[in-house]
């Protein structure tokens, strides 16, 4: 599982970089890479900085289907804004 994270950050060079590397070390150096201690090209911090594991991710939400009730807001058009009668900073400069 870790490997296949570096694989996601940096591409299979990186995780064949600790590939032979025993558990404790790995983890020990992954731990460093997600954190961005780990020395190694800007590109690869940044993706492992922004990298979260695939169950933590947000799905895309699911867009109604055609014919599904929707929950809509009336808005008259017609009422004046509750904004509306307060002055603009030119007026109030004048």
């Amino acid at each position: 599982m870790i490997l296949d994270a570096l694989t996601d950050v940096g591409g299979a060079e990186l995780s064949a970089r600790f590939s032979s590397v025993k558990k404790a070390v790995l983890a020990a150096s992954a731990e460093r890479v997600f954190s961005g201690a780990y020395i190694t090209e800007v590109e690869i911090r940044d993706r492992a900085l922004a990298w979260v594991p695939e169950v933590m991710r947000f799905v895309e939400p699911a867009q109604p289907r055609v014919g599904e009730d929707a929950i809509v807001e009336d808005v008259d058009a017609t009422e004046p804004d509750a904004d509306s009668d307060r002055d603009t900073p030119s007026e109030l400069a004048a």
